[in-house]
């Protein structure tokens, strides 16, 4: 049975889902065309075949943009009635659910790191023209482990303060 937890959990994460989604805009996030069109899908270099950028951009925005969230969503959708279950809400309740809403935001910072990681020198889903063409307007910084480790950091600090509110007693639970 969904409770009012769950529809404001669902609520505040739908909502952010859609503006994290909206975020990626203008980054070729998901390319399908690209990906798909059979020129594409393969690229030949020095006799060795490897799977085209694009297709490995639309991999990657898939797993890391469409899975991962709903699989965090799938996750946490049951326990959160058990984590703040009340008839009575407080302000410390909302905000908590609001703030495991904004864990959704990780997966963007993920998906950040992931783009902006260079293996030998070369980045492993663009390639230089189509990351100054997608990035040069974004003002992304350049250092993958800066965008996982804030991507850490939405995913842990929004249960660290949710965990801080119930054991100091600030959830009526």
């Amino acid at each position: 049975m969904m409770g009012e937890t769950h529809q404001m959990f669902m609520l505040f994460f739908s909502i952010l889902y859609g503006i994290m989604l909206n975020s990626v805009i203008g980054l070729g996030a998901f390319p399908v065309g690209e990906a798909l069109a059979l020129r594409d899908l393969v690229e030949i270099k020095n006799g060795e075949k490897k799977w085209a950028k694009g297709f490995k951009r639309l991999v990657l925005s898939v797993v890391i943009l469409n899975v991962s969230p709903l699989l965090y969503f799938a996750l946490i959708y049951y326990p959160i009635g058990d984590i703040l279950s009340s008839n009575l809400y407080s302000w410390t309740q909302i905000f908590c659910l609001g703030l495991l809403s904004l864990s959704v935001f990780g997966f963007y910072r993920f998906y950040l790191g992931a783009i902006t990681w260079k293996s030998c020198g070369n980045l492993l889903f663009y390639t230089e023209e189509e990351a100054r063409k997608h990035t040069a307007q974004r003002d992304i910084y350049p250092s993958p482990w800066a965008h996982i480790f804030a991507g850490f950091g939405y995913l842990v600090l929004p249960w660290a303060v949710t965990a801080l509110f119930k054991g100091t007693g600030l959830l009526p639970i």
